[in-house]
This record gives structure tokens, C-alpha cells and sequence, in this order.
């Protein structure tokens, strides 16, 4: 099959009705695509897939104004400097906390039941105690933290806090090594006992001037977070969307 670009661009090759990014899913080294409105399926290669989804997630936030932000942005501007927030809280935030208290609740029990004498039993239990305080935490990151990007004369700074997260980077990109910020949009098919389940994540991404790429902002779920930053950005760095 084509590309998706050579595909009405974004329409269904048999009712020429548009296609969102829902109606893509990702399995390794093809996708499938389904029109909502006939039903019509065909498949495309992965590569064009990311295309795909990322052009249906920029129509998708055609709704948001350019100067409003989406939820979970807050900026600022003075003088010549931009600088974009975005929370960390997500539904897997609210949702992982509390499950990893209880978690922890259930080990600690476990652990006053079990002999000292099992040693086996009671390092197994141990790990579990020291993954599940690591879930607690990062579930506290997403409560507490923002990432910032911080845009001057000098370039893009990216820094998280206010808590140490050593999972995600810092960046610092030059002004004069920034070729093109982009927007890319990944449908992930997870497969498990049979069943199928899909997920939409976005990241915000610099192109630079060797060739190489940077990603600014990984594992967004909404696609007009990112679409958001990087209009400001390349508004404030004078960079002409591709």
C-alpha cells in the first residue's frame, strides 16, 4: 500500500470520508486502517502510520485557539523570554498512587505473616515493597512537578521539577543549531492472552541542522499540548513551520 500522504490525505480511499486517529492502530511493521464511516479497511506501513496519526491529531487540535492554551500549559512571556509549564498529572498519576499505597499496605501485612526464617519469601516481598515505593513516587512527580522551557536569544532550555525525576532529560538546544520542532503521534498496539489494546501518545521533538533530533516532551497524551508548545516556540524563535 501507499503512503497515507498518497491516500486522500487523511481520507477514506473508498468514501473519501476524513479519517481520525482513532481509527489507526499500529501492529509492528504495518498498521491498519478502518473508516469509521464504511467500514472500508487497508493497511499502510509504519512509518506512514506515525504519519498518519500525527496529521489526524493536528486536525484533531484545529479546535484550540493559538493563544490559548490546553489544558494542563500555563504561559508566560517578558521581555524576550517565552516560557511554557506543563504539569505532569495525568489519570495514570491519580490512579497509580493510591494503588501503590495499598500496595505497599498489602507487603507490609505480608511481611509481619511471613517466618524470618523464609528468606526467599521475604526478599521476594522486599523487592515488591521497593518497586511499589518507586510507583509511589512517581505517581508524587506527577502531582508536584512541571516541566519548563525556558526560550530565549540562546535557545530552548528544558528542566522538571520541582522533585529529582532521573527518568526523564534536560535539554539544552542552541538557537543556531534548530532546524524544525514537529509534533509526532505513535498509536501503540499492545497485545496480552489474545487481546488487543491500543494507546495514543505524542512527543514534541526539535529537528537539528545535522540531521539528528531531540525530543523536548515524550509520552503526551494530549496532541494539542505539543502542537501548542511548538507553535509559541517557533513563533518566538522566528521558525517558519514546515
Amino acid at each position: 500500500m501507499g503512503g497515507y500522504r498518497e491516500q486522500s490525505q487523511g481520507n477514506c480511499p473508498a468514501c473519501k470520508a476524513e479519517v481520525g486517529a482513532s481509527a489507526v492502530e499500529v501492529r509492528g511493521s504495518e498498521a491498519e486502517v478502518r473508516c469509521p464511516s464504511c467500514d472500508f479497511t487497508w493497511t499502510i506501513d509504519a512509518p506512514d502510520a506515525e504519519v498518519a496519526v500525527t496529521e489526524a491529531a493536528a486536525r484533531e487540535a484545529e479546535a484550540v485557539e493559538e493563544d490559548t492554551p490546553p489544558p494542563g500549559v500555563e504561559v508566560t512571556e517578558v521581555g524576550g523570554t517565552l516560557v511554557l509549564r506543563r504539569r505532569w498529572m495525568t489519570v495514570t498519576t491519580i490512579v497509580l498512587g493510591p494503588a501503590a499505597l495499598i500496595g505497599l499496605g498489602v507487603v507490609a501485612w505480608a511481611l509481619r505473616l511471613v517466618s524470618t526464617s523464609n528468606a526467599a519469601i521475604s526478599a521476594v516481598l522486599l523487592a515488591a515493597m521497593v518497586l511499589l515505593a518507586f510507583a509511589a513516587y512517581v505517581s508524587l512527580t506527577g502531582f508536584t512537578n512541571r516541566t519548563h522551557i525556558v526560550v530565549d536569544g540562546t535557545g530552548i532550555q528544558v528542566t522538571h521539577g520541582p522533585l529529582p525525576a532521573f527518568w526523564v532529560k534536560r535539554h539544552f538546544v542552541p538557537r543556531e543549531d534548530i532546524e524544525q520542532l514537529s509534533v509526532k503521534t505513535l498509536r501503540v498496539y499492545r497485545s496480552r492472552a489474545g487481546a488487543g489494546t491500543t494507546s495514543t501518545r505524542h512527543r514534541l521533538a526539535v529537528s537539528l541542522r545535522d540531521g539528528s533530533e531531540v525530543a523536548l516532551l515524550t509520552n503526551l497524551e494530549l496532541a494539542a499540548q505539543g502542537l501548542f508548545i511548538e507553535r509559541r516556540i517557533e513563533a518566538h524563535l522566528g521558525i517558519e513551520d514546515a
